[in-house]
């Protein structure tokens, strides 16, 4: 059977897209059978991935699985075909396919069969990814006062915008700094989604923060009058710049953290239950409503409806998200470690069955892929399967 290589792109596509009509589908699967085109299939594959210059990552498919799928609706829509060996489909050949088809199409992955095709052909179900990697990307997006957005993936180093008389810029490790005073009222918002990258800030008086994924700040462009106020979600590292004439004030709904100039660590996740603010350096003051306390170092103060302060906290097992680390101390227990991942790994997290609640230790570095962290969590009561970007659990 002779077609054209154009006409064999055409149809590729139409398929990949769910355009082809049915004698185009026989006409693509008849072509794909037939032993001389393999052999031309297979150098128009290399020469694709001779050409393929992306920077996008090839999506993770089961590909030895996938084209038996493809081989076997092939022998059901042509019985005197025979299964052909699939020792040149490799990566490589995956990541030219994907090219082929455009940024993530899955080559037969998405048509389903068509209604009126032979009663015996099967159904195929997408092969499942059975790993995710940790975030690779910085997705945190910038709201500037007058509503515009900056994604700070997508904009290289340099000024990113002006402020009043602030120049927000981005260095050239991703962090973003306000430079200048004198822009009253102008607020931003730094938001950093799940399943980024941490994302460091320099505000305009010299503090540095860091934001854990899915939190965010709100903040001005430039402090005036006698106080500094951010307002939080999720988690974020301080380190207060000293102005003991304007103290600096951290809020989260009707919790405020108060300081002149000092290092602390606050988690507000709101499915935790409780927020934790946790003192390493200096003093501050913790207030919710008519409760208030000063933390010393080492310190932790527990806040829901009112303020617990808890000694001897690991600091180290604190911070472990800034330092690149996963870590899980012994009073650590599986519902809490596994939010934590959900976040960084932007994954959903399914419980089967009654899970053991028991309580578990160690440490991971962050940058790697799910399967390894899950895997020192395992224990003879709990399992985890990956299924996509779903963690199941179960007992």
């Amino acid at each position: 059977m002779i077609i054209s290589k154009e006409r064999i792109l055409y149809l590729l596509n139409a398929y990949s897209n769910n355009k082809i009509l049915e004698a185009e589908e026989k006409e693509l699967f008849t072509w794909v059978n037939e032993e001389n085109n393999y052999n031309l299939l297979q150098q128009h594959i290399q020469k694709l991935i001779e050409d393929y210059d992306s920077r996008e990552p090839v999506p993770a498919v089961d590909w030895e699985n996938l084209y038996v799928q493809i081989l076997d609706k092939s022998v059901t829509q042509n019985p005197s075909s025979v299964i052909r060996p699939i020792w040149w489909l490799r990566w490589s050949a995956a990541a030219a396919i994907v090219f082929l088809l455009g940024a993530g199409s899955y080559l037969y992955l998405n048509h389903p069969v068509a209604k009126n095709n032979i009663t015996t052909a099967k159904t195929f179900k997408q092969p499942v990814k059975k790993d995710v990697a940790p975030p690779e990307k910085n997705k945190a997006v910038l709201t500037l006062a007058d509503g515009r957005t900056i994604q700070l993936d997508s904009v290289g180093k340099g000024t990113l915008a002006h402020q009043g008389n602030v120049q927000v810029v981005k260095q050239a490790d991703g962090q973003i700094t306000y430079n200048g005073t004198g822009s009253e009222g102008l607020y931003n918002i730094l938001n950093v989604p799940r399943g980024s990258k941490i994302v460091t800030i320099r505000l305009s008086d010299g503090t540095q923060v860091w934001l854990n994924s899915e939190s965010s700040l709100r903040y001005p462009a430039s402090f005036t009058g006698t106080e500094r106020k951010v307002e939080i979600t999720g988690e974020a590292y301080f380190e207060v710049a000293h102005n003991a004439a304007m103290p600096f004030i951290v809020k989260k709904d009707a919790m405020e953290i108060k300081v002149l100039g000092t290092h602390f660590n606050i988690d507000t996740y709101e499915d935790e239950g409780v927020s934790k603010v946790t003192l390493l350096e200096g003093s501050i003051k913790v207030s919710k409503g008519d409760h208030q306390n000063l933390l010393r170092v080492g310190q932790q103060a527990q806040v829901n409806d009112n303020i617990r302060l808890i000694n001897g906290v690991n600091i180290e097992e604190v911070m472990a998200w800034k330092n690149g680390k996963f870590q899980f101390g012994e009073k650590a227990d599986l519902h809490l470690i596994l939010m934590k991942i959900a976040r960084w790994y932007d994954v959903e997290v399914e419980y089967e069955g009654a899970v053991i609640p028991e309580q578990f230790g160690g440490e991971m570095p962050m940058n790697s892929n799910l399967s390894q962290v899950l895997e020192i969590l395992k224990t003879s009561g709990v399992k985890f399967t990956i299924e996509g970007k779903k963690v199941i659990v179960k007992s």
